[in-house]
């Protein structure tokens, strides 16, 4: 197999590895890909995110909350609202730190600061 670009060489990889469909790049939360997305895995947590971003006016606040992240600037820092990967599961959130710790001792979640390196596939 021959490749072009470095996403196509990564899925040659993957493939050769015996990991099918190669690699998926992690949505950014609250972007209406990543609402289809979570749609398919948890509709449950697509809808509570929605209704967070509708009461809160805003895709920049805590999909569980709701907290804005802009509301958390006045506040200790347990209430910055930032993006997170679980990456054994290659799941995003938009979570405050203290839904991130809820969710993580609830579920098992080991969430990691989303980077530009994870979307782009270095890490």
């Amino acid at each position: 197999m021959e490749w072009n670009t470095p996403e196509e060489f990564q899925r040659m990889i993957l493939e050769r590895m015996g990991i099918k469909g190669g690699w998926t790049p992690p949505i950014i939360p609250h972007t209406s890909e990543w609402f289809e997305d979570m749609m398919q895995k948890s509709p449950q947590t697509a809808f509570q995110s929605m209704q967070m971003v509708e009461l809160a006016g805003t895709e920049e606040c805590c999909g569980a909350c709701g907290v804005a992240a802009d509301e958390s600037l006045d506040t200790d820092d347990s209430d910055w609202v930032e993006n997170w990967i679980d990456t054994r599961h290659n799941i995003t959130f938009r979570l405050c730190n203290d839904c991130k710790a809820i969710q993580e001792q609830m579920n098992g979640y080991k969430f990691e600061m989303l980077t530009v390196d994870h979307i782009k596939g270095k890490i």
